[in-house]
């Protein structure tokens, strides 16, 4: 018999703590919770735990974490965290070169 090879990994973007469950339990690798306040993300790991779905996910927190609050994040309990203003807010500078 034939057996069917596991994607590689999957992700989801979610937004709200039942969705991350839901996504969970279907097998997705990585859960990335997209604005979810350090509350929320606590809470949400603890009902993965309670579930038995923590150990086999990696969880990403992105969406409004920037240097002054990711300290926060970092004690959710998430894998990975995401800051996006590293790149969304860069400001471009006017530069040239002139070769003589």
């Amino acid at each position: 018999p034939r057996s069917t090879p596991k994607p590689s990994s999957a992700a989801s973007d979610v937004y709200k703590r039942q969705d991350a469950i839901l996504v969970a339990a279907l097998g997705v690798d990585i859960i990335m919770l997209d604005n979810f306040k350090p509350k929320e993300i606590k809470n949400t790991v603890n009902n993965l735990t309670k579930l038995n779905l923590r150990k086999k996910i990696k969880i990403e927190a992105s969406g409004g974490i920037n240097e002054k609050n990711i300290a926060k994040y970092a004690k959710t309990g998430v894998d990975m965290i995401s800051v996006g203003e590293i790149t969304n807010s860069v400001q471009g500078i006017d530069l040239s070169l002139e070769i003589n």
